[in-house]
């Protein structure tokens, strides 16, 4: 029997997405948006997921985050072990900003304490089955949110090679799937170029 083959599911936050998300996160973090239970959505939870919006790190990388990795002056943590070995995860000022937030939970080497002592936080699904609901997002997984990433990056001009490095990517093969978003920028590009260049003619 032949399988069909299975297609890469593509998800994308628009710009107008993004503004919902961050929306939700910061009602979250002020305890105006609560779960279904009326209880307060989780701080630390919701540090992490803002961290992932920021990073376009794997969710297992910021879960597992440790203090000692981190240089903070040069805005990034040197990560041991992560899916494709050793590689730098690069923070800008608001990354670094959602670090110093995240310190008054420091309790241990980890960046986001899970409830057992020395241990990570270990899921952040409940947290952000809150989010989504509230910012209309219900189709975006977590995963998701490291295509955003990407997309961003390629949509304000950067290479794929570029783009490769910060997600930590090993194969040019696994950057490749953006290819598509660089070539429609390209196309916007020629665009923006043909009617500049149609309208010397007149």
């Amino acid at each position: 029997m032949t399988k069909f083959k299975e297609e890469k599911r593509k998800r994308y936050l628009s710009r107008e997405e993004y503004t919902s998300l961050f929306a939700a996160l910061d009602a979250a973090e002020m305890g105006t948006l609560l779960t279904e239970k009326g209880s307060r959505v989780s701080p630390i939870a919701c540090a992490a997921i803002r961290l992932l919006l920021l990073t376009g790190a794997r969710k297992s990388e910021i879960l597992g985050l440790e203090w000692s990795w981190i240089n903070q002056s040069g805005g990034f943590a040197d990560l041991p072990d992560s899916k494709t070995g050793t590689r730098r995860l690069y923070f800008d000022e608001s990354a670094l900003a959602v670090l110093e937030t995240t310190a008054q939970f420091r309790d241990g080497p980890f960046v986001f304490p899970g409830a057992n002592p020395g241990k990570p936080l270990m899921d952040i699904k409940k947290t952000w089955e809150v989010l989504r609901v509230a910012a209309n997002i219900k189709d975006v997984r977590l995963h998701d949110l490291r295509h955003s990433y990407a997309s961003v990056g390629v949509s304000g001009g950067m290479s794929l090679p570029q783009i490769g490095k910060l997600l930590g990517h090993s194969s040019p093969q696994t950057t490749a799937r953006y290819a598509h978003l660089a070539d429609e920028v390209q196309h916007q590009s020629a665009a923006l170029i043909g009617a500049q260049l149609t309208a010397r003619k007149s």
